[in-house]
């Protein structure tokens, strides 16, 4: 055996005239073509890294043609509908900019496909209201003072939608402002849902001279994009009693990060002092409402314990999830229960209040909620 402590393995001293030929022509190769190598490098072609005269030319501007086609096709219009010879949102941009301004740069333009490129990390949000074009502009003060303000028009195709997207990122803490249906600033900057948009004007510092022109911009937006003024579907079936001001949100999709809860209103409410989350969702049926109600107790029996909890005849689930309870029940094509409440007694009034208020609209009222949707 070879190769062990201390051993070497077998030398070779005798070395045939073949092997010793090959190796020569071997060694006499790679000195050719280490030889080639020198002499092109000695050779300057001048036309290998010049640019053509094509790509000095100032670029040419597009077309009105090719800017149509550039647009999503929610601003190209629906089927030969009317929209389809308009653009409302660039047109609102365009006259929003404020005396003196100057939009720096074109309309950038980006669809559900490609939002990711501007807002990359929050994109999936506003896909899950099913957004359909974000359209953008920036406008810079006279002078050359550095500051600038950012506007961002999401189109999010419906009212639900762009209620949605808005409710998700309000902050009840800042102060409201009286643009479209609902708004709030943030230092100087501005964000308000109007209509089936999700507006943000967005400025670089908080000074009350970009503050004002925000304002101005804000305003002439909501002047000119449409709102047709119909409600969002279902709002009006949330429990009022008790809700805590600029807390109600609507979820289409995964509400309470739950993937089967959909078409959800969540909401804070205030419960003999104490705040609870409590939901309703809206289903287009008693059945389908009956199997959202059985995944939500297999969630429960998931990760805590579970027990029927009937409620005025009707189906419910209590679940105690390691100290935090949930309280479900089913009435007519509405789903409605409080969520992790740290105390037992307190979730059991939070869904009695609950119930008690959707009871009193009438028996069918949940599922006329829900066939509306």
């Amino acid at each position: 055996m070879f190769g062990g402590p201390g051993k070497r393995g077998p030398v070779r001293s005798d070395i045939s005239t073949v092997e010793q030929i090959i190796s020569w022509l071997l060694l006499a190769g790679l000195g050719a073509v280490g030889l080639a190598v020198y002499l092109t490098g000695q050779t300057y072609d001048p036309t290998l890294f010049s640019l053509s005269p094509e790509q000095l030319a100032p670029a040419r501007p597009a077309t009105e043609a090719e800017t149509e086609t550039a647009r999503p096709a929610a601003i190209q219009g629906r089927e030969g509908s009317a929209a389809a010879l308009t653009d409302p949102v660039g047109d609102a941009l365009r006259v929003a900019v404020p005396g003196g301004w100057q939009r720096s740069g074109e309309l950038e333009r980006f669809s559900a496909s490609n939002l990711y490129e501007k807002i990359n990390g929050r994109a999936e949000q506003y896909e899950a209201y099913d957004v359909v074009s974000l359209t953008c502009q920036t406008v810079t003060p006279p002078g050359d003072t550095g500051e600038y303000i950012d506007v961002f028009v999401y189109d999010m195709g419906t009212i639900e939608g762009a209620f949605g997207i808005y409710a998700i990122e309000r902050s009840p803490d800042e102060p409201a402002v009286g643009l479209g249906r609902d708004g709030f600033s943030s230092g100087a900057s501005l964000f308000f849902w109007h209509g089936t948009y999700y507006i943000q004007v967005l400025s670089s510092s908080t000074g009350e001279t970009l503050a004002a022109a925000a304002r101005q911009i804000g305003a002439r937006l909501a002047a000119g994009l449409p709102d047709s003024g119909a409600p969002v579907a279902g709002l009006d079936q949330v429990p009022r009693r008790g809700l805590m001001p600029g807390t109600i949100q609507y979820f289409r999709r995964d509400a309470l990060s739950l993937g089967f809860l959909t078409n959800t209103f969540v909401g804070q409410y205030d419960v003999d002092g104490a705040e609870v989350t409590a939901f309703v969702a809206l289903l287009p049926s008693e059945a389908a409402a009956d199997s959202i109600l059985e995944e939500y107790r297999a969630y429960l029996a998931d990760f805590g314990e579970v027990e029927a909890a009937q409620r005025g005849g009707a189906p419910g689930w209590r679940g105690d999830l390691g100290g935090f309870h949930d309280v479900v029940f089913r009435r007519g094509g509405t789903v409605a229960g409080v969520t992790l409440v740290e105390d037992a007694d307190l979730a059991e009034r939070g869904a009695a209040r609950l119930w008690e208020e959707l009871a009193s609209r009438g028996p069918s009222s949940g599922d006329e909620a829900a066939a509306g949707n």
